[in-house]
């Protein structure tokens, strides 16, 4: 950190040499840039007093003042609060002294420099406002005392040449504090502007700036004087100088306040029509600002008003589309004839044209009308409800403007063709898509390269979206890209990328006929040529889209284009080997590409790419990850022992990230076939044994180990090495304790159970070692239940597997009954393992006992060989007296390894299979039988627990989801609420089995009737269930949302149960206090948190028309309101509390144009009020509860007076001040709300 020495610096600032007065700021400068630098509050008096020298005619040269004005802001940071104060009231009073006349020598200087000075200190506390909240907090003060103070100024006869300078500094400062400003101080600034922007022209634009910042905070009294007059100028003023101002502000006001001025929309929008349709009849160069006002102001209120401009949507359409035509200086042959009475040929007249356009070109700027009402068009067609007929009047000849003189309006065109491809109903509008499309052609011939460029982009989105329409000459299409690729020089490199991937979708609907395969093959002889012959690695960021085009075209094309596409991208990677960009798109774009094509490829062309591939790898993980995506992908595809042998050599050689994808590439080639030499195997053990074994990478091993499962498919010589030489290795990793974490140890234990398998069927004399080594290593396991997988591959080949699990773990029942579990996935128990799987769950134990029965009885009740076993557990299920739950778990845990099994079904040469005379009727995979399991559960459901029953028959859905809703529905009649809850709550499980939004319109009225539960004549477990299927809808199944059903009837009683049910709620007298029980609670949190997801799912799905479509807005802000807080009789629940401040701080930022009443407004000033007001002490137990609660109160204030109607509310705005001063406030804002 720089020393500073204040002797030397007051010596120079002293000095009368100017040279060393700079010198001395200059040194200031630079320690006051350093960061963490701080002076005492002595030293920074001095420094300031010296420093304010230079604004005083103490300072003789204007240099020196220059350069203490680049001082003044970061000084400002360092002072004190007295300090900033007398620092900025200096400022003021120079940058606005009329003390003496402007001609005085020096004076206009200081008060340049002190008004600059002073403008820099605004944006320099704006920037760091926006830092953080503590400094936000600290600045806020003194952005309220510089305002005062030149807010003091602007009411005083004040010279015009001061007022800019005042204007410059408040507006900078109004954005970040303007919040910290009364409402009366607010008011004050907009009479004073309104005052400037009327009488003052000088400051008429500084005004506009001011009053457009300060619409959302003026009163509304302050608002509609500021509003009258705007709107009562634009209809007064016919002058194009008396007009433009009030656009201008008016314009402002629609950006920054748009619900203040929603009133006048249809108003303001005529008289809008009407002067522009005044101004382009008498056309004159003084009208250009005035019509480009009017038209941007247009098109902000479209944007701004959907649908409170819907009805003059179609007229404003049509005026718009006649001025796209709109050019008052043009002058040829085809559109006046008067216009030109040359009578020589046609060449010297267009030669007169291009002087005539020369000379008005420079003045000429009509053309901005012309690209406003193409914005205008594009905005009426995103933003109205009737934007598919506005389509419709759509006429050829409105695109002849595609070939427009000016590149702005070509540009603005093609933009908009983009936004009417995305609504145009292709089979109403097929005339307007060929003249577009032969519009868009001759633009891509355009001598300006950004028109062509977007053009040719525009091509491409057309033909995605329309191709096969488009697709009907495809002869001039296929000329029209040629000429195109062939016009393409080097200084349009990015063109021929573009042309390349319009090719792509034009290929893609012409193959559709085989008569376009010739054309398509000469397309792509032509790119093919000119790309090798270009600078192909220009296109770099488009390397990889251009192989993918080409690839895809190649396909079509067929031999031997695939191999000359390959052939390209391998060449990037000679041509610049050095250049790591290329290279890399070069290697992403052949990994993509390669997969493709490779079965049109030569073997010896194949071979050769691999090769070429296997030693880039070698130093290159990015080859290597590509060669992993193209072994893979490619199926297959193998390479000679040599090379896989050479592959096998880089695995000492790399980190653990490089080592696993060459052993995901290694595993591949062998299960396409690649032959593993025995020098390749000695590898592979070595890497095992000195790398594996100590990486402590479990994504290593898994890869290692399903190498290893390929290798043991061998041969039986290689499978014998495996069993003597790598198994030691094997036991000692799975042993380990790292690997145990996380979810990978069990894809892990199923890799070595496909090893062991392996092993099992190749190695006949060492059967029994192997199936001592497992279970020698599941009684050792930490995690048995895991552990016990080992046993499944097995499990389907050895009959005697259980007598010599029964044999090994003779004194160990939980352990022998787990095996047994796993072993009955493939097995059929005998009746003895079934009872003692049954009896294990009825005995009392430790949870890890339970938790092993219920393991143990869902693996073996899955298997239909086991059904004996599923019924028992069934019948115990709805019958027991005591732990009924046990079973229930055992019956979702069968149901769960049986939809897991429905790929595993056992080999049909299964000798387990062959010999059992099971019908299939008695099988999960069974619907009836599914259903009559179902029916008896959910007759005798568990009793207050609603929620466990319905996952568990939730769990049936794989196999009879239909069935199930159907049986849900006939019991919602039921009498029994414990019937109807579970029904309703089973529907929540079976809702997310569908994929997407493929429900059928059965399933949906099915939920509906559930959700009609959702009413206050309900018990409480029923109102629970249907919440909780509500809040699934939202978010799985947001398209059910926009329907009259759910408007009507659901969420209404939504609402309602936002309020406290006085029938859930009890009170007793106990003589001291009252003992206060909510039975309602529950619901009430529910019911917030399903308004919660409502209100963030549909902002993140962009259904912001939900809540409007909805209605009862009113009910909804008073049942938030009323749980804000306990006053009034509100909610009591702190978290509820807590919930419905969250909840009205993102209603107000998604729907700000709510119908807040006074009354309801001031109800929730009071609660907010006495929650700020909350006293916090460090000694009382619930601390941390009143800090969360007070944090919230924070949030909400901060939030809510940044939005009508609260930020020009007095009320609110006391609020803000109170919360400023929060030592809390800084944490609350860092709340995700």
């Amino acid at each position: 950190m720089p020393e500073f020495d204040l002797v030397r610096f007051s010596s120079g600032m002293k000095d009368v040499d100017r040279d060393l007065r700079e010198m001395a700021l200059f040194d200031l400068q630079q320690v006051l840039k350093t960061s963490g630098f701080q002076f005492s509050e002595t030293d920074t008096g001095i420094i300031m007093d010296l420093v304010l020298r230079c604004f005083s005619k103490d300072e003789p040269d204007k240099e020196v003042r220059n350069a203490a004005v680049q001082v003044i802001p970061q000084l400002l940071l360092l002072c004190s609060e007295r300090q900033q104060i007398k620092l900025c009231s200096f400022l003021c009073t120079s940058a606005t002294s009329q003390t003496a006349g402007f001609g005085e020598r020096g004076y206009s200087d200081i008060l340049d420099s002190s008004a600059f000075a002073l403008k820099l200190c605004c944006e320099l506390m704006e920037e760091k406002s926006r830092v953080s909240v503590e400094i936000w907090q600290r600045l806020g003060s003194i952005a309220q005392y510089i305002n005062s103070l030149l807010i003091s100024k602007l009411q005083e006869n004040t010279e015009d040449v001061v007022k800019e300078s005042i204007y410059d500094s408040i507006n900078t400062l109004i954005k970040p504090f303007g919040r910290f400003y009364s409402c009366e101080v607010r008011d004050i600034m907009s009479k004073c502007a309104l005052s400037d922007f009327s009488n003052v022209k000088r400051v008429r634009r500084q005004a506009i700036t001011c009053l457009g910042l300060l619409s959302p905070l003026l009163s509304e009294e302050a608002f509609n004087n500021v509003r009258l007059v705007v709107f009562g100028g634009l209809k007064k003023n016919t002058s194009n100088t008396g007009l433009l101002p009030f656009l201008q502000l008016y314009d402002f006001l629609v950006r920054n306040s748009p619900v203040r001025v929603a009133m006048d929309a249809i108003t303001t929008m005529n008289i809008l029509l009407k002067e522009i349709e005044i101004r382009t009849v008498d056309y004159d160069s003084d009208s250009d600002d005035v019509c480009d006002s009017i038209m941007k102001l247009i098109n902000s209120m479209v944007v701004q008003y959907p649908n409170e401009l819907l009805v003059l949507h179609s007229t404003l359409f049509d005026r718009c589309l006649s001025l796209i035509n709109f050019d008052p200086n043009y002058c040829s042959d085809n559109k006046d004839n008067s216009c030109n009475n040359n009578d020589g040929d046609g060449e010297e007249e267009e030669d007169e044209n291009e002087d005539y356009y020369i000379e008005f070109e420079e003045v000429d700027v009509s053309w901005r009308i012309r690209v406003w009402s193409l914005k205008i068009i594009s905005s009426l067609i995103q933003f109205s409800s009737i934007s598919s007929e506005l389509i419709q009047k759509l006429k050829p000849s409105h695109f002849f403007n595609l070939n427009d003189r000016i590149e702005d309006v070509q540009i603005t065109f093609i933009q908009i063709i983009n936004t009417i491809a995305q609504y145009l109903e292709p089979l109403k509008g097929s005339l307007v898509l060929f003249e577009i499309l032969d519009r868009l052609l001759i633009c891509t011939h355009s001598s300006n390269q950004k028109v062509a460029l977007m053009a040719i982009r525009s091509l491409q989105i057309l033909f995605s979206l329309y191709g096969d329409i488009l697709i009907n000459n495809p002869d001039k299409l296929f000329r029209h890209l040629k000429d195109l690729m062939l016009q393409c020089t080097n200084d349009r490199i990015l063109m021929r990328f573009e042309v390349v991937i319009l090719s792509h979708y034009v290929t893609e609907f012409a193959s559709k006929k085989s008569a376009n395969i010739p054309l398509i093959i000469d397309l792509l002889q032509t790119i093919l040529n000119v790309i090798c012959t270009s600078e192909f690695e220009k296109f770099n960021d488009q390397i990889v889209q251009t192989a993918k085009a080409l690839t895809y075209i190649a396909q079509i094309a067929g031999n031997p284009y695939p191999e000359r596409c390959i052939t390209l991208l391998f060449s990037l990677l000679d041509t610049k080997p050095l250049d790591v960009e290329i290279s890399r798109h070069a290697i992403e774009a052949i990994g993509f590409c390669f997969p493709k094509v490779y079965l049109l490829l030569s073997d010896k062309y194949v071979q050769n790419c691999l090769e070429r591939l296997i030693y880039l790898a070698e130093s290159n993980i990015n080859v290597a990850q590509v060669l992993n995506l193209v072994v893979e992908q490619s199926v297959g595809v193998k390479i000679s022992s040599d090379l896989l042998e050479h592959l096998c050599g880089y695995l000492v050689k790399h980190g653990f990230s490089h080592q696993r994808l060459i052993v995901c590439v290694i595993r591949d080639f062998i299960k396409n076939g690649s032959n593993i030499t025995d020098e390749s195997l000695n590898l592979v053990i070595r890497f095992l044994e000195f790398y594996v074994v100590s990486s402590k990478d479990s994504l290593l091993v898994h890869s290692t180990f399903e190498l290893l499962n390929e290798i043991c498919k061998y041969r039986v010589e290689v499978s014998n090495r495996i069993f003597v030489e790598v198994f030691p290795s094997l036991w000692r990793i799975l042993q380990t304790g790292y690997i145990y974490c996380g979810s990978l140890y069990a894809r892990i234990v199923g890799t070595v159970s496909l090893i062991l398998h392996s092993l099992y069927i190749q190695l006949p004399q060492q059967r029994c070692t192997l199936v001592q080594l497992i279970l020698d290593h599941i009684s050792s396991s930490v995690v048995p239940e895991i552990t016990c997988d080992l046993l499944n591959e097995i499990a389907v080949e050895d009959e005697t597997l259980l007598e010599k699990v029964s044999n090994f773990f003779w004194d160990k029942e939980p352990l022998a009954l787990l095996c047994a579990g796993t072993i009955g996935r493939y097995q059929l128990l005998p009746d003895i393992w079934k009872t003692n799987l049954i009896n294990i769950l009825a005995s009392g134990g430790s949870e890890k006992l339970h938790r092993i029965g219920l393991l143990a009885n869902g693996r073996a009740a899955s298997n239909p060989l086991n059904v004996s076993l599923l019924l028992t557990l069934v019948e115990r299920a709805v019958t027991e007296k005591n732990d009924r739950y046990l079973y229930w778990k055992a019956i979702k845990e069968a149901t769960i390894n049986a939809a897991s099994n429905f790929s595993l079904s056992l080999p049909s040469s299964s000798p387990l299979l062959l010999s059992s005379s099971l019908s299939s009727s008695s099988s999960l995979r069974n619907p009836n039988f599914c259903k009559d399991i179902e029916k008896r559960l959910l007759e005798n459901a568990l009793e207050e627990d609603p929620e466990s029953t319905a996952l568990v028959l939730g769990s049936f859905a794989p196999f009879n989801c239909d069935e199930l809703f159907e049986m849900t529905s006939s019991y919602l009649d039921n009498d029994s609420d414990l019937i109807k809850a579970v029904c309703i709550s089973t529907q929540r499980y079976l809702i997310l089995h569908y994929k997407g939004e493929s429900c059928t319109d059965q399933i949906f009225s099915i939920i509906t009737k559930s959700l009609q539960c959702l009413n206050r004549t309900m018990g409480v477990q029923v109102r629970l269930a249907a919440l909780h299927l509500f809040a699934t809808i939202i978010s799985s199944k947001p398209s059910f949302l926009l329907t009259p059903i759910i408007r009507d009837m659901v969420y209404p009683n939504l609402l309602a149960e936002l309020i406290e049910d006085p029938s859930l709620i009890l009170s007793i007298n106990l003589g001291g206090f009252t003992h206060r029980e909510d039975k309602g609670i529950e619901i009430r949190k529910l019911a917030f948190q399903c308004l919660s997801i409502l209100l963030r799912d549909t902002k993140r799905q962009r259904i912001g028309d939900i809540l409007e479509y909805y209605g009862q807005s009113e009910k909804l802000l008073q049942s938030l309101v009323h749980g804000s807080g306990p006053q009034e009789k509100g909610e009591v629940d702190g978290s509820l509390n807590n919930q419905a401040k969250t909840l009205l701080v993102q209603l107000v930022k998604l729907c700000p144009k709510l119908p807040w009443s006074d009354s309801l407004i001031v109800l929730l000033y009071e609660k907010l009020k006495s929650a700020l007001e909350v006293k916090i002490e460090s000694t009382a137990s619930d601390v941390e509860k009143k800090r969360m609660d007070m944090k919230y109160t924070l949030n909400c204030v901060m939030h809510l007076t940044e939005y009508l109607p609260f930020v020009y509310n007095s009320k609110f705005h006391s609020l803000f001040l109170l919360a400023l001063h929060s030592p809390l406030l800084a944490e609350s804002m860092k709340l995700v709300i």
